[in-house]
């Protein structure tokens, strides 16, 4: 079974953080609060720690590992080898099915089953490095 996990960067530190994710608002000025709640030594509620993080960073962790052991989240942009051949693309979680495909647009999606062909390499993200997803 996979565990359910979200990553975002924290919009005070902007150090990835990583635990469940959490939507709520509006705050007092009107605005949603996207939070990642991991346990912490400070006891905001029920012994979780909530870190305010960047909603356009936040990524699911989607199961598989890459090659190095590393967790991929959605956002995360990979190369993988089937046949002799090198793909590239952008992870993304797809909520309709509970799975995640790999896209790289204009040319090619792949759905997670396919993911047992193959090893896996994570490249970066489209986060920190914009530039890949533009490579792509």
């Amino acid at each position: 079974m996979r565990e359910i996990k979200f990553r975002g960067k924290s919009v005070d530190t902007g150090e990835w953080v990583y635990g469940y994710y959490i939507k709520s608002g509006p705050d007092f000025h009107g605005g949603e609060r996207h939070c990642i709640a991991r346990p912490g030594t400070i006891a905001d509620y029920a012994g979780l720690k909530f870190i305010q993080v960047d909603p356009k960073t936040v990524g699911h962790f989607i199961g598989p590992l890459d090659k190095y052991g590393r967790e991929i989240f959605d956002g995360d942009v990979v190369k993988w080898y089937i046949n002799s051949r090198v793909y590239t693309g952008i992870v993304e979680y797809v909520d309709s099915y509970g799975g995640c495909d790999m896209r790289n647009p204009g040319r090619y999606d792949y759905r997670c089953n396919d993911w047992l062909r193959g090893e896996y390499e994570i490249i970066g993200n489209i986060h920190e490095n914009p530039e890949l997803k533009e490579a792509i």
